[in-house]
C-alpha cells in the first residue's frame, strides 16, 4: 500500500480507490502535466511473467490509440524505478455499472442508454483488434452525465495468448463464454457474449446461471441453455426471449455480429411492448429454474467407471450431461453381437460391487468386537496362545477352556450378511 503524497513513477499519489485481483488503483497527480489520472499498480509477482509484460505493454498501447469517447483513455503504461508496473488512464469520477445496479438506480431505459454507450465503444475496440477478456457490470465506469466507459481491456487475467507461459483463462465466471471455458482462444464473439450477459443481468437483477459454485456456473455456461429472460422477470416481454437466445448461443456464430446491434434490438422491443419506462428490478428475488438446471456438475461414480471400458472418461470436448452416459452404455449394452455376453459382464459386476458394499470392513469388525468387550491378541512367539480376553479367532480353541465349552460357529457364511459378523465368540 502506497502512502498518501508518495511519488511513484512521475505522480503523487493522492488516495485509494480500489483494488482487485490484478493490482491496486490509487488517485493520483501527473507531476509533467499536472494532471488528475487514475493509476493502476498492477502485483508485483506479475512483473515476474515476461509474455504477460509483453502483453500488457502491446495491448496497453493500443488501447491508447482507440479514439473512441466511451472506451477509457490510457495516458501511459510503465514500469517504476522498482520494477512495478503501472498504467495511467483518464480518472472518471462516479460509480460502476455494479454500483447503480445495486443501488436500484439501473431503470429499463437507463440501462438500455448506458449499455448501449458501452456496446458501441466494445464494437470499436474489437474492430481494432483488442479483445476485452472481462467484460461485466464492474468494468463500466459511469461519469458525469450518465457518460459510460468500458475500463480495463485484456487484464482480466494472465496467459489467454497462445505464446504465453501461464494457464488460459476466461475472466469472470458469470459472464464466461462457453467456447473459452472449452480452452479456445477468447475473440470479438465471446466478448459479445459477456456483454449479452451483463445487459441480462442489468435488466433482471441477477447473473444468467446464478449456481452454487463456480464449477455449477461453468457448466451452464457450458451446456445448458440460457433461461428465457420473461420467465426470469415476468414484467418483460417475451419478444426479449429470443433475443437473448441468440445472444447467448453456446454457437459464436449464432450470436448477433455486434454489441450495438444487440442493444438496438432489446430497445426495440421494450418500445413496441410500451415497457421503455420499466423500473429498476428487484435484487435476490427467487428465480423459476428447474432442479435440473440447480444441478451441480456431473461427477463419474465408481459404478460408472466399473462398467466404463474407457475408465469413466468421456471423450475430448464431449460434455456428458447428468444420467447421459449410464443410459448411453445400456443401450450400448443391448445391441450387437456381444450383447448377452455384455450384459452378464454388467450383471457380475454389480454383485461384486454389492459383495464388497455388504462384506463389514476390517475397520467395522474391529469397532464391533471392542464394543463387545473382547480384543484381538496377536503373538509371534507363541501361535495359539491366548491374551487374558478371548480371541476372536474361531479355529483355535482356548486351552485352558474345558471342551465342552466349545462352541463352533454357526449360522452364517464365511463372507457373512450385511451389518452381521462373519463368526460367533466363544461363550463364557
Amino acid at each position: 500500500m502506497i502512502e498518501r503524497g508518495s511519488s511513484f513513477g512521475g505522480y503523487t499519489v493522492e488516495r485509494l480507490l480500489g483494488s482487485g485481483g490484478m493490482g491496486v488503483v490509487y488517485e493520483a497527480v501527473q507531476n509533467s502535466l499536472d494532471r488528475r489520472v487514475a493509476l493502476k499498480i498492477l502485483k508485483p509477482e506479475l512483473a515476474g511473467d515476461p509474455a504477460f509484460v509483453d502483453r500488457f505493454r502491446r495491448e496497453g498501447r493500443l488501447q491508447a490509440t482507440i479514439e473512441h469517447p466511451h472506451v477509457l483513455d490510457v495516458y501511459e503504461v510503465g514500469e517504476s524505478e522498482d520494477h512495478d508496473l503501472f498504467l495511467a488512464m483518464r480518472l472518471v469520477d462516479g460509480p460502476t455499472l455494479a454500483d447503480l445496479l445495486r443501488a436500484g438506480e439501473l431503470d429499463a431505459a437507463r440501462t438500455v442508454d448506458l449499455l448501449g454507450q458501452v456496446g458501441e465503444a466494445l464494437d470499436a475496440a474489437n474492430a481494432a483488434g483488442l479483445v476485452h477478456r472481462d467484460v461485466k457490470p464492474q468494468n463500466v465506469l459511469v461519469g458525469d452525465g450518465d457518460q459510460a466507459f468500458l475500463a480495463d481491456f485484456g487484464l482480466s487475467r494472465i496467459g489467454t495468448d497462445p505464446d504465453s507461459r501461464s494457464r488460459p483463462t476466461f475472466g469472470t465466471v458469470a459472464y464466461a463464454a462457453p467456447e473459452v471455458i472449452a480452452g479456445e482462444s477468447p475473440g470479438p464473439a465471446s466478448d459479445r457474449y459477456a456483454f449479452a450477459a451483463t445487459l441480462f443481468h442489468c435488466l433482471t437483477g441477477d447473473v444468467v446461471f446464478p449456481r452454487g459454485s463456480e464449477a455449477a456456473v461453468l457448466f451452464a455456461h457450458a451446456s445448458e441453455p440460457p433461461p428465457r429472460i420473461s420467465a426470469r422477470r415476468p414484467e418483460l416481454p417475451a419478444a426479449l426471449d429470443q433475443v437473448f437466445e441468440e445472444a447467448l448461443a453456446k454457437d459464436p456464430g449464432r450470436r448477433p455480429a455486434s454489441a450495438r446491434g444487440l442493444v438496438a434490438a432489446v430497445r426495440e422491443r421494450l418500445a413496441a411492448a410500451g415497457m421503455a419506462e420499466l423500473g429498476p428490478p428487484r435484487l435476490g428475488s427467487p428465480s423459476p429454474l428447474s432442479s435440473e438446471t440447480l444441478a451441480p456438475v456431473p461427477t463419474t461414480t465408481p459404478a460408472d467407471a466399473a462398467e466404463d471400458p474407457s475408465g469413466g472418461e468421456p471423450e475430448p470436448g464431449r460434455v456428458v450431461s447428468p444420467g447421459s452416459s449410464r443410459s448411453s452404455r445400456s443401450s450400448q449394452h443391448s445391441s450387437g453381437p456381444g450383447s448377452r455376453r455384455s450384459s452378464t459382464m454388467a450383471a457380475e459386476g454389480r454383485r461384486r460391487r454389492l459383495r464388497s458394499r455388504c462384506r463389514p470392513s476390517r475397520a467395522t469388525r474391529s469397532r464391533s468386537a471392542a464394543r463387545s468387550g473382547h480384543r484381538i491378541a496377536r503373538s509371534d512367539a507363541v501361535v495359539g496362545r491366548l491374551s487374558p480376553t478371548r480371541s476372536l479367532a474361531p479355529s483355535r480353541r482356548p486351552s485352558s477352556a474345558p471342551p465342552s465349552s466349545w462352541r463352533p460357529p454357526t449360522g452364517s457364511s464365511p463372507a457373512g450378511r450385511c451389518g452381521a459378523p462373519a463368526v460367533r465368540l466363544p461363550s463364557t
